[in-house]
């Protein structure tokens, strides 16, 4: 398939429509602590954040509302539960009608049935931590998936953390590893699983790059202002640190972005 470039700003300004106030995004570090909430503009593709649930809905309403838009294609959706999509249920009646294939993955009692909405039961809650929008059309795809990060029971207290993306490489392979979780033969969604840990790894780079970069800094003002006791040599030896713990660095970096091998 094909992307006819849906841009970040098209997608974002779609999400800022059901989003008015804060965005109820936040940004994480390597270690996933929380710097603070970002306005949608710093909400990167392929890039994880915190979101609250209604930053979460904001995202798979904006998802869904391009799907209406483009009248064709699939979508794909998983809650956590029955109960949540009960408050969206005549939404997705309508995408159902509009799209070729509409499939809801949940959790719990089914609901009522329509003719055109599938619906897919997780029984054993394998996916249960996940939500995730997926919409593929010859012209779009753009897919939303997250996964809980906190332990509460009440949606409205949720958050979660995930990405959105307009990669088909990166969606075909979601979709997948969706149906061989569901299927009991993957234990967990392998490509959510391998972004997030390219994500810290290059959260944890840009860190380390960063201080190294204030490092440098730091001794070239002290060279520049050539101050008595710090010598050339003095700066050439903070260098050879900076390069020493870079190199480091470069020999650890295979075990952050290795991709873990698929279970068979």
């Amino acid at each position: 398939m094909r992307n006819k470039g849906l841009s970040k700003r098209e997608f974002l300004d779609r999400v800022r429509e059901y989003l008015p106030g804060e965005t109820g995004v936040f940004e994480t570090n390597g270690a996933e602590n929380l710097p603070g909430q970002i306005s949608l503009e710093q909400i990167e593709e392929n890039t994880f954040f915190l979101f609250d649930s209604e930053a979460l809905l904001a995202f798979s309403h904006a998802i869904e509302d391009f799907a209406l838009e483009e009248a064709s294609g699939s979508l794909l959706a998983t809650m956590q539960s029955w109960e949540q999509f009960e408050p969206h249920r005549e939404r997705y009646w309508q995408l159902a009608a509009t799209l070729q294939e509409v499939e809801i993955i949940a959790a719990g009692k089914f609901p009522r049935r329509n003719g055109f909405l599938k619906f897919c039961n997780d029984a054993k809650k394998l996916v249960k931590q996940f939500w995730m929008v997926l919409y593929q059309s010859d012209e779009i795809q753009v897919m939303f998936l997250c996964e809980q990060a906190n332990d509460a029971k009440k949606f409205g207290e949720k958050q979660f953390i995930g990405f959105y993306t307009f990669n088909p490489r990166i969606i075909t392979q979601a979709r997948e590893d969706m149906a061989e979780s569901l299927g009991g033969r993957c234990p967990e969604l392998q490509q959510f699983a391998q972004s997030r840990k390219i994500d810290r790894a290059a959260k944890h780079l840009k860190v380390e790059f960063g201080r190294e970069k204030k490092a440098m800094e730091i001794a070239t003002q002290k060279l520049q202002s050539q101050e008595e006791k710090y010598q050339p040599k003095h700066f050439l030896a903070d260098l050879e640190k900076i390069l020493e713990r870079l190199n480091r660095l470069q020999t650890h970096l295979p075990e952050l972005i290795v991709e873990p091998q698929k279970q068979k």
